[in-house]
């Protein structure tokens, strides 16, 4: 994500236009929609969460490279945004509750899911890979290793065996491949992606061509966060 200065140009054509302005930022014009930052600033060629209406709940919006927000289509890294430009999987607009908000942790632990899937084939994207598709069977032996790691923070399970034991149990038992990344104390998925990427060996995980497909899972135990990808090839 770029922030970029509103130009005269665009500035004029603002002024000329019948904008729209809303609570956060958001100006329309002839053009489309964009997003006022403040100070003549507006976000362009990436994405950006919003409370747009000041609920404490936010959406993601991609913006293109010239600051207009992209509708109705999919974006340059694969992801589908809707007719009001919201990031949407299986048609279900994606959210999550603002940092430090009341709003439910329900909400929450689903939205930092997606947000970690879609960071994740971001950078997949970037280094020319195919993307992760999301594995219902994963996904639940990521969940069970997010609550395990409560009680013992390790590779290794609370039972005394390794993490890869849950995949048969879960009805996953043919694969020539397997990872997994675990972290603890990240408080959103943009932190502990950035923490992970910055760790060769977790970064190799998550840019291993041998995966397909990917589990996620996260959990907040005693006021701690527990982070979990399970790899599957």
């Amino acid at each position: 994500m770029k922030i970029r200065k509103l130009t005269a140009a665009a500035a004029i054509l603002a002024l000329l236009a019948s904008n729209a302005v809303y609570a956060g930022g958001w100006q329309s014009s002839r053009g489309g929609w964009w997003y006022d930052l403040g100070g003549g600033n507006y976000p362009a060629g990436g994405w950006l969460w919003i409370d747009g209406n000041g609920d404490r709940i936010e959406e993601c919006y991609y913006f293109k490279p010239d600051g207009w927000l992209l509708t109705g289509a999919t974006t340059p890294d694969g992801f589908i945004v809707d007719g009001n430009g919201a990031w949407t999987v299986n048609g279900v607009v994606q959210r999550r509750a603002v940092s430090g908000g009341s709003n439910g942790s329900a909400l929450s632990a689903a939205s930092e899911r997606a947000e970690l899937l879609r960071l994740v084939n971001q950078e997949r994207s970037r280094a020319g890979l195919q993307p992760l598709s999301d594995n219902s069977a994963l996904d639940r032996v990521a969940e069970q290793r997010a609550q395990e790691l409560g009680t013992l923070f390790s590779h290794t399970r609370p039972n005394g065996q390794e993490w890869s034991s849950l995949y048969a149990p879960m009805g996953i038992t043919e694969y020539h491949a397997v990872g997994e990344n675990i972290a603890s104390g990240q408080k959103s998925a943009e932190s502990v992606m950035d923490s992970w990427m910055h760790s060769e060996g977790h970064r190799r995980n998550i840019l291993d061509p041998k995966y397909s497909s990917i589990g996620i899972g996260y959990s907040v135990q005693g006021g701690q966060s527990y982070w979990v990808q399970n790899f599957l090839g």
